[in-house]
């Protein structure tokens, strides 16, 4: 009976070592076709090409994040005039270019301009694909 125990005993450990090993394959990043996880990806993407503004009710303004003012992640303020005759500013704070750093897709950083002409725009920055 006791040899019955230990073969147990060792099932029982062999068994639990082998769902260790499962559990941590099916936690690798990559999903089951072996692409990256799409936040790793975003997240490389900001790193790597920097932040575009996508601005609201836009007549040719622009906004564009170098990839180092991300990574140096220090308040800066951008001049989003682009081709439009007036000009509008953004300040974004050391919060702001921390999110972007681990922006995921249920998350952007979205900010308001100054003021200018009577009217200013909301501008949500995602990374640069």
């Amino acid at each position: 009976m006791a040899r019955k125990n230990r073969k147990d005993k060792n099932l029982t450990v062999f068994l639990l070592a082998l769902s260790v090993v499962v559990l941590i394959a099916c936690s690798n990043s990559d999903d089951e076709s072996g692409n990256p996880d799409p936040d790793e990806t975003l997240l490389s993407q900001c790193l790597e090409n920097g932040g575009l503004g996508n601005i609201s009710e836009n007549h040719g303004h622009s906004l564009t994040i170098p990839k180092e003012d991300i990574l140096a992640a220090e308040e800066k303020t951008y001049d989003i005039q682009g081709f439009s005759d007036h000009t509008h500013t953004i300040t974004l704070t050391v919060q702001d270019f921390t999110a972007l750093k681990d922006v995921n897709p249920s998350r952007a950083v979205d900010i308001y301009t100054s003021t200018e002409n009577d009217h200013r725009h909301s501008v949500i920055i995602v990374c640069a694909p």
